[in-house]
């Protein structure tokens, strides 16, 4: 693929090309700026080397000189945010980078992956708050994919969020970590907003922080600035399949499923047993009726989480019962496994939404409320409000944790 091509594929005019080489204790990066677009030409080739406890200042300086041959005018908080920036352990950063890589993918394999990469990182250094941030994200995100019971978990997130905060409170990710856990474990969408935006004023361009409050303003019932963040996200890091996914589940709450669609199987290119991706798809497809469609997404959602004995299970009763009767199923199994093994109620609340049984998505959505399931602010989106809405026990969750339902214009 030529310079032009990708420039058109990531939808910029300029292209910074680079290679990062380490010797010893010292990392030499040298970058080019090319000018993609209408043909290339090469605007910036230089050297920079240091030692690697400086890496991040070493960032920053080639971050100025490519902003200064675009003229582009960075404002006081960029120019000071690029000043503060501090010395790292070179192997802690690189496992920090690798742990993050791996967090994005979010099946329990790679989370498992990424916590190892966050605690080789605290090996190298104790006081590295950003992998305090990772444990954080490794942690909820596990609870979040069925690992451990949310209250398990709490006092051990709370113990890596405020040791982050505590090393650095000026690092956007430990202020993105509090916005998660005012958001998904205390259901606190005010305070959620606010430590979202402590994150992004401190580092406005902050991909992570973006895309994930586009998902708390849903919840606020505020779609349209929703996706004004999400947006932002993905045309930040537009190849990142978390930014795309995050981005797609706004065009759902929004009804705009095609366009989730297309977002949802981009993103699972790069990973396609991806849960948040493959979820997605699969409910974008309910709300549309494809039910082939459907069951190949579930497919890939119950390998990516590890039920693979289940996929049959499902495949049998899809070709006897059809599509309810294998979602009914599906879920019936969920429950009784989830009586040895944690398994996130929502999770089964979502597969009896599918199969139309509103008695037992209830029975569930009710646990998982009283246990914190922290997927239960999703109960808003199209598939549970459009069966539930009628729902007296429906409404009086809806009461309790203040969301604003995805409801048809």
């Amino acid at each position: 693929m030529s310079m032009s091509e990708i420039a058109r594929e990531l939808n910029v005019d300029a292209v910074v090309e680079g290679s990062v080489q380490q010797v010893g204790d010292t990392v030499r990066i040298r970058v080019q700026l090319i000018d993609a677009l209408p043909e290339e030409r090469n605007l910036l080739a230089q050297t920079y080397e240091r030692a690697g406890t400086d890496v991040l200042m070493m960032y920053g300086e080639i971050a100025r000189a490519i902003a200064s041959k675009l003229q582009v005018k960075l404002t006081t908080e960029e120019e000071t945010r690029l000043a503060k920036v501090r010395q790292v352990n070179p192997e802690a950063y690189k496992a920090y980078l690798k742990g993050m890589s791996h967090w994005y993918k979010m099946t329990p394999v790679e989370l498992e992956t990424a916590r190892q990469y966050f605690e080789s990182a605290l090996e190298e250094d104790p006081n590295f708050a950003l992998a305090y941030t990772g444990l954080f994200l490794a942690l909820c995100t596990s609870a979040q994919m069925g690992m451990f019971p949310p209250g398990e978990i709490l006092p051990k997130a709370k113990h890596y969020l405020l040791k982050a905060l505590e090393l650095d409170n000026t690092l956007a990710e430990a202020h993105f970590c509090m916005a998660a856990m005012k958001t998904w474990f205390d259901w606190d969408w005010e305070g959620g907003e606010a430590a979202f935006l402590k994150a992004l004023e401190i580092n406005p361009n902050y991909p992570d922080a973006l895309v994930y409050y586009s998902n708390l303003l849903c919840y606020m019932g505020r779609p349209d600035e929703a996706l004004e963040y999400a947006e932002r996200a993905v045309e930040l890091d537009p190849l990142n399949s978390n930014y795309l996914e995050m981005s797609a589940t706004v065009l759902h709450y929004m009804r705009r499923y095609d366009e989730a669609i297309v977002r949802y199987q981009e993103a699972l290119k790069t990973s396609p047993y991806d849960p948040v991706g493959t979820s997605g798809l699969l409910e974008s497809y309910h709300m549309k009726g494809m039910y082939e469609e459907a069951i190949a997404a579930a497919t890939a959602l119950l390998t990516g989480l590890g039920f693979v004995d289940l996929v049959n299970v499902m495949t049998e009763a899809y070709e006897e019962n059809g599509y309810s009767g294998a979602m009914n199923v599906v879920a019936d199994t969920m429950a009784e496994l989830s009586k040895e093994v944690y398994i996130p109620p929502c999770w089964i609340a979502s597969n009896y939404v599918y199969a139309g049984n509103k008695d037992r998505a209830l029975e569930c959505m009710e646990e998982a409320y009283k246990i914190g399931d922290l997927l239960m602010p999703y109960m808003i989106w199209p598939c549970f409000f459009d069966l539930l809405q009628d729902e007296p026990r429906y409404q009086e969750l809806l009461r309790k944790m203040n969301l604003k339902p995805a409801r048809k214009d």
